[in-house]
């Protein structure tokens, strides 16, 4: 080690670099070299973390360390280590100055004779040129080290150690670099450090980088040949692919291409056959299948359609309808005529030649002269935006949304995520349960919670009401007080709007999970539409309403809030700047505008038991 340590002192390097002032922001130590490195060859990086003195006491102590011929690198036995090695762990302790300090510290250990403490100090030397600024001078200083580390660790050997894999990413690494920074293997060899590095080894070395340089240009031009080839493929596929899909039938719902796995839409005898699952599912239908029979049974709404394979009689509600095409089965999967499936549910279904593309949509020729969407949408909006659905369009989402492609949020389907949400949140399972608690939470909602209670505080003398106030404990101690605000504030209006809101969202949910129909979901909504008319006079006034019932509802304290700071105070300012254009505040002016022919009580009457208390 002395031996070493005193044939290291006196290198020189052709550069002096001058000792940098390390600005006094804290307290800051003094950095010297350590013994077994010339003060001429060390570089200090001015303002640098590992100069704090509590840093930098602990780099001395692991210096002392090493003089003391403790091979921390390989025992890991010093404590003072752990506690380097755990600040470099941390992002923000990731500097020059670090990394230099233990690449210093791994060439002590190397002057052991630990080999080993050559490949931990190319690491260190390499990373900390790597986060200096490109132009900066210790980068190539630095590199050059770097460079040494992997002649002294005998990187481009031929041994089983590293293997040829690695040999020559070494190899293209030390071209890089010696090109960059203009680097002679003379430059690399003239230093005493490197006098350990046999002459036959040098010349091992320079002959197998001449052989790399030499043969580079044709393993980057084969390279590059086979890059081209594989684009070509690659564009190739590519191509052929835009080509079948262009001839591929497509199934467009709602604007979004149905995605159909397995057996693909096809024509036969001039109608379009689709996968069973896709549009009727797509559509809310429950899709039921009989093996004995043969027979495919799908049910939306109020509708039920039995079809069989090899049979062109489908029967819808039991009313017998022909068609042109029998139901067959392709690939383990049956075959239907789209057309008819969707014509059956009450869609618009239109055929592109050009494109080959049957588009399905809602047919709201029912709809015509009403405005009950136009009330629904900015009702049902804020549950839509929470929701991540569109807040623009009925029904929160397009029901041709699929799992893989544009519905990823949730990773299901439109129709299977309504149904969710109102089992879920609202206990809802069926058409029943839908239409019994639209209708019945429309009068009967959280509002009359919130009236009997308001009804109560209000009834009490100013005495009884301090008396209440002074009892009160946890969420009654702001709930009461609360209360009595919000019935000043509205009067007999109370909070109806959180029930009415709510009505809006279900009545489209229902839609897309295919319990209800368009127009169904229309009529139901308006008595809750007709409410909101008769009470307000504008979206803003509604909202407010609304933000007051939730934040009841939810027992949130926001005494002494703004209403319009709380969360959900904040997301209608949001849905308003996106979606103005569905606030229109003349519809309150305009009143409401029913469906003609279809009623709520003409809704329930489709029960089996019509009559909802």
């Amino acid at each position: 080690m002395k031996k070493r340590l005193s044939k290291l002192t006196a290198l020189v390097l052709s550069m002096v670099l001058t000792l940098s002032v390390i600005p006094a922001q804290a307290a800051r130590a003094k950095p010297t070299p350590p013994d077994w490195w010339p003060e001429e060859d060390y570089l200090i990086f001015e303002g640098d973390f590992i100069y704090t003195s509590d840093a930098w006491a602990d780099i001395l102590a692991v210096r002392q360390e090493v003089l003391d011929g403790v091979n921390i690198f390989s025992a890991k036995e010093s404590p003072i280590y752990q506690k380097l090695e755990n600040l470099e762990l941390h992002k923000e302790y990731k500097t020059p100055g670090m990394y230099y300090e233990m690449a210093l510290i791994n060439m002590g250990v190397f002057c052991t004779g630990a080999k080993s403490g050559t490949t931990n100090a190319s690491y260190n030397f390499f990373h900390a040129a790597d986060i200096l600024p490109e132009d900066h001078p210790y980068r190539r200083i630095l590199t050059i080290w770097d460079l040494r580390c992997g002649i002294l660790d005998r990187e481009l050997q031929d041994n089983s150690e590293y293997g040829l894999t690695y040999r020559d990413y070494r190899l293209a690494r030390m071209d890089e670099k010696m090109t960059k920074y203009s680097i002679t293997f003379a430059e690399l060899q003239d230093h005493p450090l490197m006098d350990s590095v046999s002459q036959a080894d040098w010349s091992d070395n320079t002959a197998k980088l001449d052989k790399y340089r030499a043969e580079l240009p044709a393993k980057q031009a084969a390279e590059a040949a086979k890059r081209a080839e594989r684009e070509a493929q690659l564009k190739a596929e590519a191509e052929a692919e835009a080509e079948a899909d262009r001839l591929r039938l497509k199934i467009i719902l709602d604007g979004v291409r149905l995605q159909c796995t397995g057996a693909q839409p096809t024509i036969k005898s001039g109608r379009t056959m689709i996968p069973i699952r896709p549009l009727a599912e797509a559509l809310g239908a429950v899709v039921g299948w009989d093996p004995a029979t043969r027979q495919v049974t799908l049910t939306r709404a109020n509708t039920t359609i039995i079809m069989t394979v090899g049979s062109k009689t489908a029967y819808v509600n039991g009313q017998p309808v022909e068609m042109a095409v029998a139901p067959y089965i392709e690939g383990g999967r049956t075959m239907i005529p789209a057309r008819y499936v969707a014509e059956f549910f009450g869609q618009i279904v239109t055929w592109d030649g050009t494109t080959r593309r049957v588009y399905v949509t809602e047919d709201k020729s029912m709809a015509e002269g009403s405005n009950l969407e136009a009330w629904a949408l900015p009702m049902g909006s804020m549950l839509s935006k929470i929701n991540m659905g569109d807040p623009s369009h009925f029904g929160l989402f397009s029901r041709g949304a699929s799992e893989d492609l544009v519905f990823t949020f949730y990773h299901t389907t439109p129709y299977k995520f309504c149904r969710d949400q109102l089992s879920e949140g609202w206990s809802i399972d069926n058409r029943e349960d839908l239409i019994e608690t639209v209708a019945r939470m429309t009068f009967y909602g959280h509002n009359t919670s919130f009236l009997y209670d308001a009804a109560l505080v209000n009834s009490l003398s100013a005495s009884e009401y301090k008396q209440l106030l002074a009892n009160a404990t946890g969420m009654d101690a702001y709930m009461w007080p609360y209360t009595k605000q919000l019935s000043e504030k509205w009067g007999d209006r109370g909070i109806l709007c959180w029930d009415l809101f709510r009505m809006g969202t279900l009545v489209q949910w229902g839609y897309t999970a295919g319990y209800i129909t368009y127009a169904e979901a229309l009529a139901l909504l308006e008595p809750a539409a007709t409410l909101l008319c008769a009470n307000f006079s504008s979206w803003e006034e509604a909202y407010e309403n609304y933000l007051d019932g939730y934040n009841w509802w939810a027992r949130n304290n926001v005494l002494g809030e703004d209403i319009w700071q709380t969360e959900r105070g904040v997301k209608y300012a949001q849905i308003k700047e996106s979606y103005d254009q569905i606030f229109d505040d003349s519809l309150f002016k305009t009143g409401v505008l029913p469906l003609s022919g279809l009623s709520i009580d003409d809704v329930i009457a489709t029960l089996p038991d019509s009559s909802i208390d």
